[in-house]
Formats: C-alpha cells, sequence, structure tokens
C-alpha cells in the first residue's frame, strides 16, 4: 500500500493517514491517537436507523489541524475540488504569467 507522506507522532491529536490501495481504486483511512500505554486506534463506524428530524451524534468530531492535514494528504493523492478551482495562490500565480505573456506577445510596457 502506498501511502501519501510519513504519518506525524508528535503525541497531539487524532491523526488520520489515507492510504492508496493500489490497482483496486479505493482508498483507506486511518486513524490512530497517543495513548499512555501504546496507540488508541479507530475501528469501525457503525450506524444507527432512527425517525427522520432526530438529532444523531457526529461519529467523528476534528480539530482545524487535522482537517487541514487530511485535505493536504487529498490534495498530494490528486484529489481537487470539483468546481475546478486551485488554491488563490495558484490562480493569482497564473494571472500574472498571463499579464507577463500578453506583454511579450503584443511587446507592450
Amino acid at each position: 500500500m502506498k501511502e501519501t507522506r510519513e504519518q506525524r507522532e508528535d503525541g497531539q491529536g487524532l491523526k488520520l493517514l489515507i492510504k492508496d490501495d493500489g490497482y483496486s481504486g479505493t482508498y483507506s483511512i486511518a486513524g490512530r491517537q497517543k495513548a499512555t500505554d501504546g496507540y488508541f486506534y479507530l475501528s469501525g463506524v457503525h450506524g444507527v436507523v432512527k425517525s427522520e428530524g432526530l438529532s444523531v451524534e457526529p461519529f467523528l468530531t476534528l480539530q482545524p489541524e487535522t482537517i487541514q492535514d487530511f485535505f493536504n494528504q487529498l490534495w498530494q493523492l490528486g484529489f481537487r475540488p470539483k468546481d475546478g478551482t486551485g488554491n488563490s495562490g495558484h490562480i493569482d500565480a497564473l494571472k500574472y504569467h498571463l499579464e507577463d505573456m500578453r506583454k511579450l506577445v503584443f511587446k507592450t510596457k
């Protein structure tokens, strides 16, 4: 299994790791957190049937840093937003590059 990067072992918070399962076209998500006597591992998600409109507890609550790390791993695996937007720095760089190309082609200052 190819991993996107080494998992950090800073002992702070839950760490999520995405693994490309190879040729199957699927990805696995693992999670663990440092505990006093080893590691706490996420193990399965179970569903429950409830009537519509009833409150349901979230199955996972994450810190912003964990979400950002998770998104970065997805990005490294080649996932992008469906609407085609990139990050603003990338878009700005592309805009300035196109301006420069226009100046070269049309010989303007």
